[in-house]
């Protein structure tokens, strides 16, 4: 029931108007306009004595409530969905680069670099290895030649070969003397540059047999390893240039790995499993808005 405090004064003021008691009438006045007041709040409702032209105002429902939230709920799974696309396309991009850099996926880049990591350990250590081999051998080839030449000069066949040496270059320089002098004949002086000639041919040919009796075999067997490990060597050093170019696109790869390794295992999930739970709840209130 709606008590009207406005019809309730106008009633009891006529009234008012033909009652000589009008002091008892204005004390009644305003005990009935109070509890007018107080019934009114008490059942909810709004007093009507306000003049027509007052604005009033809404109040809002449950009903409007539950339309709000659940829009909320689906601009949140919008934006989220939005973020989480970005998400993907960094990812794609991430992975498009590091293919670029090195031929890579990002899941076998730190794979392959450890494998040619210990390649390149290993190669290097085998490098060291090699060269220091390919320089005893030339050394070894260098102490068996001049063990060789010292031999042939200790050889006695090969001294008294040079003294004939000796011997035949005075006698032609004697005879190119006296033919300045008294004209010793021309043909003498060639015969005796002949027999130099011979005598220095013999003691040549003697060193060289002396040579290849002693140190032919030991010198052609180290200078044939000599060969092989060298073109070796030749071999490992550019393995090991290719690695380390290698390595160094790797390396490059590795910048943007750290930061795709951050995207996919926490920046990406985090999104996805809120996404999840906003679409979860928005579901959930329309079901129960739908009953």
């Amino acid at each position: 029931m709606l008590f009207n405090r406005q019809e309730a004064v106008t009633s009891l003021a006529r009234t008012t108007r033909t009652d000589p008691n009008w002091l008892f009438s204005a004390a009644l006045l305003f005990g009935v306009s109070s509890c007018a007041l107080m019934a009114n709040r008490v059942l909810g409702q709004q007093p009507t004595d306000k003049p027509s032209g007052a604005p009033q105002i809404a109040a809002s429902s449950p009903d409007d409530d539950r339309k709000v939230v659940p829009k909320r709920l689906e601009d949140q799974v919008e934006e989220l969905k939005k973020q989480t696309e970005s998400l993907r396309a960094r990812e794609r991009d991430y992975r498009s680069q590091m293919r670029e850099i090195c031929g890579l996926s990002p899941e076998n880049v730190m794979p392959v670099m450890l494998s040619l990591e210990k390649d390149r350990f290993a190669l290097e250590i085998e490098v060291k290895l090699k060269s220091a081999r390919k320089k005893d051998l030339a050394d070894a080839i260098a102490r068996e030649t001049e063990g060789a030449r010292q031999r042939g000069g200790a050889d006695e066949i090969s001294r008294h070969l040079e003294q004939i040496v000796e011997i035949r270059r005075r006698a032609v320089e004697v005879l190119e003397a006296a033919r300045k002098i008294n004209g010793a004949p021309e043909s003498s002086v060639k015969s005796a540059q002949a027999d130099l000639a011979e005598a220095e041919i013999r003691l040549a040919l003697r060193k060289e047999e002396l040579a290849k009796s002693r140190s032919e075999a030991a010198i052609e067997q180290l200078n044939r390893q000599l060969l092989d490990v060298s073109m070796e060597v030749a071999q490992d050093e550019l393995r090991l240039a290719l690695l380390q170019e290698r390595l160094k696109s790797l390396a490059q790869a590795q910048g943007l790995l750290d930061d795709y390794k951050h995207l996919t295992g926490a920046d990406l999930p985090r999104f996805l499993r809120l996404l999840d739970q906003a679409e979860t709840r928005l579901a959930e209130m329309k079901t129960a808005r739908a009953q």
